[in-house]
């Protein structure tokens, strides 16, 4: 049964699912240990925001269609879901609504009205992984010895390479702020901006690190930045003579200041939010003469595969990057291999390519 549900599961995230893609707020919780589970999370395991709204969506979805049939299924419930009586067929039950439903299928209407819509497979790995967790935490922590989740086999997740720019087109971006016409902008938000870019393909950080980062997290003497990362990790990045340039600008430039200001800010004094400098990003890409709807964490992708390519040891960039296992980090060789592999073949008279093309 086990295989069969593998496959079973493995043939259906690979097409269309459907799925709610609403607002976790959208997914009200009323469920107590739903939120004990949530505390934890953030108490003891020192869950990101991202990772906590993400899961009490993932909660709030389960918990939306296990009272599908009431008339309305948003209102507060009366009690909570006897999550200790749930059965593995309960849950396959659930797997199955991820899928999308043919236009004659009678729940159609119904999952429609609810906000079900189609998404794509990591999302539903999201929820899933979710689930298990919660289920950990219930047997860990209140008890119980029922666990449904722990006979599904869940699929892996589609590796895809991580999307880098190439030197060339770092360096126009890089120089992007300086160049671009803003006639609104002050001169310290054009040197704030290309601080904003330098840093992040500088240290490789995610966008929420550097939003983090307050002015006391910077040495310039010593020439790093201590960042704050997932689960609550610090670590100490160094930073580049082009990202410390930079920033020594940007803070001669900038309105006073004490060291426990944030460390980028807008017109306000406010710090800017991870939003607001992922929309900052867009209008220089386009100036660049690339995508705009690349994100800024093609720029850490970026800053690991152009480190490995010039033969920076696994376990440093590892350590840069804040991974808590190599296996994360070695994605990022796959890219450097294709990239070998793509140049050998272009290159060498005795590759592939080469062999095909001659004549003989």
């Amino acid at each position: 049964m086990r295989e069969f549900f593998a496959s079973f599961l493995c043939a259906f995230v690979t097409s269309v699912v459907i799925i709610s893609a609403m607002k976790s707020e959208d997914f009200p919780l009323f469920d107590d240990l739903a939120r004990d589970f949530l505390d934890y999370l953030k108490a003891e395991r020192g869950a990101s925001p991202n990772t906590l709204r993400n899961y009490r969506q993932a909660l709030g979805r389960f918990q939306l269609w296990m009272r599908r049939h009431e008339k309305d299924p948003r209102a507060p419930a009366a009690r909570g879901i006897a999550w200790k009586d749930l059965q593995p067929i309960v849950m396959r039950d659930y797997l199955q609504s991820f899928m999308e439903l043919p236009a004659t299928d009678a729940r159609l209407r119904r999952f429609s009205d609810l906000g079900l819509i189609a998404v794509g497979r990591s999302t539903v790995l999201l929820h899933l992984s979710a689930l298990r967790s919660f289920y950990r935490f219930l047997t860990r922590r209140k008890g119980y010895t029922n666990n449904p989740m722990k006979s599904l086999a869940t699929p892996r997740k589609e590796k895809r390479l991580p999307v880098f720019l190439q030197e060339g087109e770092i360096d126009r971006l890089m120089s992007a702020p300086m160049k671009m016409p803003r006639p609104r902008y002050a001169e310290w938000q054009k040197h704030r901006d290309r601080a904003i870019l330098e840093t992040l393909y500088g240290c490789g950080f995610r966008i929420q690190e550097l939003a983090k980062l307050n002015v006391q997290d910077i040495d310039l003497l010593s020439e790093t930045v201590r960042v704050m990362g997932k689960g609550s990790r610090e670590r100490i990045v160094p930073i580049g003579r082009q990202a410390r340039g930079a920033i020594d600008d940007y803070l001669k430039q900038r309105p006073a200041f004490t060291r426990r200001d944030p460390l980028f800010i807008g017109r306000d004094d406010r710090r800017l939010s991870s939003r607001g400098l992922q929309r900052l990003l867009k209008p220089y890409l386009r100036f660049a003469g690339l995508n705009p709807r690349l994100t800024p964490h093609k720029l850490r992708h970026s800053f690991a595969t152009h480190l490995l390519d010039r033969g920076a040891d696994l376990r440093f960039v590892q350590q840069m990057l804040g991974h808590k296992r190599l296996g994360t980090t070695q994605i990022y060789t796959h890219v450097s291999t294709e990239k070998m592999k793509k140049a050998y073949d272009e290159a060498h008279p005795r590759a592939k390519s080469r062999i095909r093309s001659s004549n003989y």
